[in-house]
């Protein structure tokens, strides 16, 4: 008996003392001994950091939601310029709200409880307590048609597309603000958005693909999938992880690449000598996985579809990313003695 009590009683939740604790790195590592979601926030920095220092892993930011709305902006930026992410899927919609901050403006701190009727006549767009001058969209709008009006007639993957429009804003000036866009592009970072027609930069495509009938601009996104499989496949890379913010497409896309290097190698899904998944996992998420749905769906679960090695090292912190993102990234940083 006794020794099965010890087996469960041998580790003790800490309970540090903020009057001791001098620095981001130090907070998460006394989170990591706690409980509840401040555990689950430790762990998954550990992880992190684990998957960031693997000098032959693939690492991969997925993100979906609203992160520059929200503030994120500059850490993604971070995750870039520090070389701790190797690869970006994204949404469309993520890459407008970029392009709205790197023109020079802004987004604006509002609250949820704002007459939307009023917001709906001032042009003004509403994302919870953030909010948008619509208007600066069309900025974004009008100098993407520029562009589009310069390309030539071909077709696209999303990051030579997304290549084309970081270019265009730096070479000719109107690049005044930050940009994770144009960090990606200068640090060789592809971004894939396999929603970009779901977003304000399939508006203005399909904008000037409708005037324009003659000079229609392709985006192929299965020549996306063929471009990350190319990327996943590199033998330089003998592991892979991947740090999803939030859900949805960019986490679906990007996890079912095992499946398709299966069914391109083999027409099916083997049997046998499966091909090995992601190595590293770090989710955060504020969705649950009992109602049957992908963004909050444990890790875990998609072993089940060969999505991830067998033996992954998984983190989920259920959390919102605005509050986790800067912890994990900023103790990451810390412990790297960057």
């Amino acid at each position: 008996m006794k020794e099965k009590r010890e087996k469960y009683l041998h580790t003790p939740v800490l309970q540090p003392s903020v009057r001791k604790i001098k620095s981001i790195g130090d907070y998460v590592h006394a989170f990591s001994n706690m409980s509840f979601q401040a555990r689950a926030l430790g762990e998954g920095a550990k992880t992190l950091f684990d998957m960031v220092n693997a000098s032959d892993c693939l690492k991969t930011l997925t993100i979906a939601g609203a992160p520059v709305p929200g503030g994120l902006q500059g850490v993604i930026c971070d995750l870039i310029e520090l070389r701790f992410i190797d690869v970006i899927v994204t949404t469309g919609s993520q890459i407008a709200h970029d392009l709205v901050e790197a023109l020079g403006f802004s987004h604006h701190k509002g609250h949820h409880t704002m007459d939307d009727l009023e917001l709906r006549d001032l042009r003004i767009d509403r994302m919870y307590d953030a909010l948008l001058d619509e208007t600066k969209l069309n900025e974004v709008d009008l100098i993407l048609n520029r562009l589009w009006e310069k390309l030539e007639k071909r077709t696209f993957s999303t990051p030579e597309l997304f290549m084309e429009v970081a270019k265009y804003i730096t070479e000719t000036g109107i690049h005044k603000g930050q940009s994770f866009l144009v960090s990606a592009v200068r640090n060789g970072v592809p971004i894939f958005s396999p929603t970009i027609h779901d977003s304000e930069i399939g508006i203005s495509l399909t904008t000037f693909n409708k005037k324009n009938p003659k000079r229609r601009i392709i985006v192929d996104l299965l020549l996306d999938n063929e471009k990350y499989i190319e990327i996943f496949s590199d033998p330089k890379y003998r592991k892979h992880g991947v740090l999803i913010l939030g859900g949805g497409v960019p986490r679906n896309w990007t996890q079912q690449v095992t499946p398709m290097v299966e069914f391109i190698k083999h027409g099916v899904q083997i049997l046998e000598d499966r091909e090995i998944g992601y190595d590293y996992g770090v989710l955060v998420t504020t969705d649950q996985p009992q109602f049957g749905g992908l963004s909050g769906s444990t890790l875990d679960e998609a072993i089940s579809w060969n999505k991830y090695a067998p033996q992954a090292r998984f983190a989920t912190v259920h959390c919102d990313m605005t509050i986790a993102l800067p912890l994990m990234v900023g103790a990451v940083k810390e412990w790297m003695g960057i």
